[in-house]
């Protein structure tokens, strides 16, 4: 017998949140084409959905806001602006209790959680209600996932 799937509606808006340094060089999704462990803003856009980017985001891996405004993004000026403004929310870094603070029941939460090493975090994102989808735990044969490759190779 095969395990039953269940497909869920994957919100339409996105929200990119810097991971805590403007100065880093990682980054969830790239302004263009070429990177292979960021996907394309353009393509997001373009396949229905609204991505929405913290400003300064890019700019320690070389990209400006005007790169991804022309392709096709939306630049928020901060974090409570990119929360408020998207319903799933993508970043490398674990959230930080600003961050949880921010996270709403409607919110989907896509990026590293390391819960068993810090029971506050756990707590604070169980309280949100988000839904919370730790990279890590995400394994499908079939399924495109974009999990920074710049992990394991920093470990």
């Amino acid at each position: 017998m095969a395990p039953q799937t269940t497909r869920t509606r994957i919100p339409s808006l996105r929200g990119v949140r810097l991971w805590g340094s403007r100065f880093s060089c990682r980054r969830v999704v790239s302004p263009r084409p070429g990177h292979p462990h960021s996907p394309p803003a353009r393509e997001l856009v373009e396949r229905g959905h609204r991505v929405t980017i913290q400003a300064e985001a890019g700019t320690g891996a070389g990209f400006m806001d005007q790169d991804y405004v022309a392709a096709g993004a939306e630049v928020a000026p901060d974090a409570q602006a990119v929360f408020a403004a998207a319903d799933m929310i993508v970043k490398v870094k674990e959230p930080q209790p600003g961050e949880i603070a921010m996270l709403k029941p409607h919110h989907l939460l896509f990026t590293y959680l390391h819960l068993a090493a810090d029971k506050p975090q756990a707590e604070g994102l169980m309280k949100s209600g988000a839904t919370c989808i730790a990279y890590e735990t995400v394994t499908a044969s079939n399924v495109r996932i974009v999990v920074p490759a710049w992990k394991a190779e920093s470990a």
